[in-house]
């Protein structure tokens, strides 16, 4: 396990142990870093342990370069992408948010990129399996959710919806995030965009008032930013997300509120899903 690497030192769910010294709520804390931790390397393991099981079966050679292989393709499974000593420097950290878990998110969906990323033959082919495995249950979930809720799925990958199940206006993302890779590509390939809300579709451009591919990457890139840099981008656009000026109390609000009880409370208000 060790030399697969299926044992990190810290999740990007829990990057700092400082909420931990909070009066009260740091035993909160350490709870849910445990719980979330562990849960995740038993994850790991027991994937290690099922592949390891399906190589000997198949009379696979189970060395070190094996061994490392099996493991970058089930830390890429479980939102642990492998990114080199630049990609996991605290700069890129303090930046972007979760970039372990977006490396992971790429890796699954191109099959490490085409299997260019993995040296071993048996690793390539179960991380090709996964990638067709991934598609397909995710378009079988959607096409369930449209015969359940019609048009609550938006198949076209250019618009934000994509890969969500829309209910009033709640979004449920179960892809975890891995939809946004696949519109980013849609959008830079077809040159085009489509907005959630009109549906009209919009050719990329450099005109005045146009969007750009260059706007699209930077769009991208600061809704992967990290919550101290997402507020310092908001002071500079003078909005945040929800479109509201900044002020010094939803900073810190929108900064140190975990996104679940902002979703809870967002809910209250406007409960789109029972």
């Amino acid at each position: 396990y060790a030399t697969a690497k299926l044992v990190p030192k810290f999740e990007e769910q829990f990057p700092t142990s400082l909420p931990e010294k909070v009066p009260g709520f740091g035993r909160i804390y350490r709870a849910a870093e445990s719980a979330f931790t562990n849960s995740a390397i038993r994850a790991r393991i027991d994937l290690y342990d099922f592949y390891k099981k399906l190589g000997e079966k198949n009379k696979v050679t189970w060395d070190d370069t094996q061994i490392k292989d099996v493991g970058t393709f089930i830390n890429a499974l479980t939102a642990r992408g492998k990114l080199g000593r630049i990609g996991e420097s605290l700069v890129v950290r303090l930046f972007m948010w979760a970039p372990k878990m977006l490396k992971g998110n790429w890796d699954v969906l191109t099959a490490h990129t085409g299997g260019f990323g993995l040296k071993t033959k048996f690793a390539r082919q179960q991380s090709a399996m996964s990638m067709v495995q991934v598609i397909a249950t995710s378009y079988g979930i959607m096409s369930i959710a449209n015969a359940i809720w019609p048009g609550s799925i938006e198949y076209d990958p250019r618009s934000s919806d994509f890969g969500k199940i829309k209910i009033g206006n709640t979004r449920v993302d179960f892809t975890a995030g891995a939809a946004s890779l696949v519109t980013l590509a849609a959008r830079m390939i077809t040159q085009s965009t489509k907005s959630s809300t009109t549906g009209a579709v919009t050719k990329l451009g450099t005109g005045y008032g146009q969007l750009s591919g260059y706007d699209i990457i930077i769009s991208f890139l600061i809704n992967k930013a990290t919550p101290p840099v997402g507020a310092v981008i908001d002071w500079a656009e003078g909005q945040n997300f929800q479109g509201d000026k900044p002020t010094i109390a939803n900073t810190t609000y929108n900064a140190f509120t975990p996104i679940a009880i902002q979703n809870a409370i967002q809910l209250k208000d406007d409960a789109s899903v029972e």
